[in-house]
């Protein structure tokens, strides 16, 4: 094996052990470089690169906790969640007690159906405290 570094306060043993955390920090980077196109910021203002930044780190943690919660898919890439149980269409129809979320059916589409963080949504729905009406999802 033929390690190049710096690094000349720790062993190679050392070395080798600290590598495969911060190589999961560069893939996360790339990803977040090349799906949520980080290098495409909307500003050139600090405060609002920062706020940029920020939210891309936040969709990126909301797919990875999808993507845990999907039988099969934990370790997916955003892009592959992405593509296999987001982009699609579907229509949004509010009525005075509840919210009702159609979405077509996909060949993936059972397991969103089976996923945990789903439990309830699929069956008549759950209440939205702040909302004060039901939200119910429904594949067609």
């Amino acid at each position: 094996m033929f390690i190049i570094t710096t690094d000349f306060k720790h062993s190679i043993k050392d070395i080798v052990e600290m590598y495969p955390p911060r190589w999961l920090i560069e893939l996360g980077i790339k990803t977040q470089t090349k799906f949520f196109d980080l290098n495409q910021l909307a500003s050139d203002l600090d405060v609002k690169m920062d706020f940029d930044t920020f939210l891309t780190q936040i969709a990126h943690m909301l797919y990875q906790i999808l993507a845990k919660n999907l039988y099969c898919h934990e370790n997916s890439e955003p892009e592959k969640i992405y593509q296999k149980f987001i982009e699609g269409a579907g229509k949004i129809n509010v009525y005075d007690d509840k919210v009702v979320v159609r979405l077509k059916k996909k060949r993936s589409t059972g397991y969103l159906i089976n996923a945990p963080i789903l439990e309830g949504w699929v069956d008549g729905g759950k209440n939205i405290s702040w909302l004060g009406k039901k939200l119910e999802i429904i594949w067609e």
